[in-house]
């Protein structure tokens, strides 16, 4: 069965059309070789799947071999469209697609299809032989064209057949056909130059159109001129004696400019050479009030040294003392204890001495019996009484020696007692007398670290404040400065505008003060001088200030603090009032150069160019 395309292209018309619904269509392929492509299907599908290790190698590779090319197109596809989208006229436009067909012609002719087609054709169609081409095609017939010759003698049955020569072609005519083939390629190239030289007219055209329309364009303008040019002629007189005044007025301003510029430029010298020898003076100062500072603080800390000395050698002596009381404690306790061990023996010799005596005084009573019996016990009474009487006196001597012996141990006591309350009440004197001391010495070097610190304060705000009149000056400089490039700018246009004679009108702007930038100018030296001023006021305080650095009052300093304070907030007020003041003088001649910008483009644009 032939399909929908081949039964129009055989017949002209559709015989038999295809099917319409999802049912039809399994019933058109029950019909027809569906059945047999569906088992197919699924009998590869299959055999696919049981040897897939096999297979997949394959597989990969036809994968690769297919994507390889569709990859390649799309790259293709892709710098195509960069290049297209890179062009900015027809010609690249056209240039792009040359060289795309180029490179697509050279691609195609190097695949390797194309070389096997080429293969086929050279030799199916010979150079230059077409007979021999009739004679292969006759020896050698088509099944396709056998099987459609009865639906073409079907559908044209007046068709006929071209007869042939059998013979060779002769040299001339193979000479005929090279200089054909010749002639085609020069007429090939001449239709590309024909269309090439066909675009430059093109081109040429719209450019003499465009030129043609520029023309009708300015003879429109020229016309405009020639009806406004007798109302010009007044108004051009008119901004010549305006132009004439203004320059007469600039040169004014010039000659004072000039003027006050060479005053500015003087008293900036004076100011900056007045300016370093401060900051000389400062500096030297500075060192002077650090070396100062330093000596004193060298002296205090030799002072606090010697404190430390003085407290050490009273700490060591309160070490002796104490050494000194705990030695003389122990021997006092020592002399205590040999004491009481004294008169513990001594206590016991007197036991001894009373039993001794109660012993001589019962032998007494005794040997007075045995005297009352006999004599002899009278001489021996006499001997015992002597005796006794000597142990009595021994025993009183004994006592005496003992109370005595007492007594000394406890007035060593109460020495000693005495010694170490006095001792006791000196150590806490001694401790609040060294701490008294040390508290003196902290404070004095605390309070010498602070004034060395409020004069390095103070001598930066002043620095800080020097700085600042330093600035405002190079300012006032700079703008004075771009004031002078700004008048030199406006001076060269007006030469070049009064050198060109130009006619056109000068929109008139309100008149305002020539010499404001003169006054601008001596405000700045006002301010400068100002400034100045200010700096040697602020030097001489330093100086007084340093000058009662040596040993101030806390009310003088307090009073110097508060001037230096007021002395600050005045310089911040002066400042702001000044950069207000110098912000408002530069919107004005801002205004005023932008102004005449304004004018000079306007008169500019409106001046109609001469050939």
């Amino acid at each position: 069965m032939t399909s929908p395309a081949e039964q129009m292209f055989l017949f002209g018309e559709i015989i038999d059309p295809g099917p319409i619904s999802v049912l039809a269509l399994f019933g058109y392929a029950d019909l027809t070789a569906g059945s047999a492509i569906i088992f197919a299907t699924i009998t590869i599908s299959a055999y696919i799947a049981s040897d897939w290790k096999f297979l997949s190698p394959w597989i990969s590779a036809l994968l690769t071999a297919v994507v390889r090319p569709i990859r390649a197109v799309v790259v293709d596809t892709s710098w195509v469209l960069m290049q297209l989208a890179a062009v900015r006229s027809l010609d690249d436009v056209f240039t792009t697609l040359r060289n795309l067909e180029d490179g697509v012609k050279s691609r195609i002719v190097e695949s390797r299809p194309s070389r096997s087609v080429c293969v086929v054709v050279n030799w199916y169609f010979p150079f230059n032989r077409p007979l021999a081409t009739y004679t292969l095609a006759k020896a050698v017939p088509s099944r396709r064209a056998a099987k459609l010759q009865p639906a073409v003698s079907r559908v044209d049955s007046t068709g006929h057949e071209t007869q042939l020569r059998g013979m060779p072609p002769t040299p001339r005519e193979i000479d005929l056909w090279n200089m054909i083939d010749q002639c085609e390629g020069v007429i090939a190239k001449q239709k590309g130059l024909i269309i090439a030289k066909t675009e430059e007219l093109r081109v040429v055209k719209q450019r003499m159109e465009d030129g043609w329309a520029l023309v009708k364009k300015l003879s429109a303008r020229q016309a405009l001129i020639e009806e406004t040019r007798p109302r010009e002629t007044t108004v051009i007189v008119e901004l010549r004696q305006e132009l004439a005044v203004k320059k007469g007025q600039l040169i004014i301003a010039q000659g004072k400019l000039r003027h006050v510029q060479d005053d500015t430029t003087a008293k900036e010298r004076s100011l900056c050479e007045r300016v370093a020898q401060l900051e000389q003076q400062l500096a030297r100062e500075r060192e002077q009030a650090e070396a100062d500072s330093l000596s004193e603080h060298r002296s205090l800390r030799a002072e606090l040294q010697t404190r430390k000395d003085q407290l050490v050698t009273l700490e060591h002596r309160l070490a002796a003392a104490e050494a000194r009381e705990r030695q003389s404690r122990g021997h006092i306790d020592t002399e205590h204890q040999n004491l009481v061990i004294r008169n513990n023996e001594l206590v016991a010799q007197n036991q001894e001495l009373m039993a001794q005596c109660q012993a001589s005084q019962t032998e007494h009573d005794r040997l007075e019996l045995q005297v009352r019996d006999s004599s002899v016990a009278i001489q021996e009474r006499d001997a015992a009484l002597g005796r006794v009487i000597l142990l009595e006196t021994e025993l009183v001597t004994t006592k005496s020696s003992a109370e005595s012996v007492v007594r000394q141990a406890q007035e060593s006591l109460a020495h000693a007692y005495k010694a170490d309350v006095a001792l006791r009440q000196s150590m806490p004197d001694l401790q609040h007398t060294c701490d008294l001391t040390l508290a003196q010495e902290r404070a004095t070097a605390d309070q010498a670290q602070k004034r060395a610190s409020d004069l390095t304060a103070e001598v930066n705000v002043l620095q800080g404040k020097i700085g600042m009149a330093m600035r405002d000056a190079q300012r006032s400089h700079n703008q004075a400065a771009a004031a002078e490039r700004t008048i030199q700018i406006l001076e060269h246009r007006l030469s070049r505008w009064e050198a060109s004679h130009s006619s056109q009108e000068i929109p008139k702007r309100p008149s305002r003060d020539v010499g404001s930038i003169s006054t601008a100018l001596a405000q700045s030296q006002v301010t400068v001088s100002q400034q100045q001023t200010e700096i040697n006021d602020l030097r001489r305080q330093l100086g007084e200030a340093k000058q009662g650095f040596l040993w101030p009052s806390e009310q003088v300093a307090q009073e110097g603090v508060q001037k230096l304070w007021e002395v600050l907030s005045n310089e911040k007020r002066a400042r702001t009032e000044d950069n207000i003041r110098w912000s408002r003088k530069t919107r004005e001649l801002e205004d005023e150069c932008q102004k005449l910008r304004i004018s000079l483009s306007n008169a500019a644009a409106s001046t109609p160019v001469r050939r």
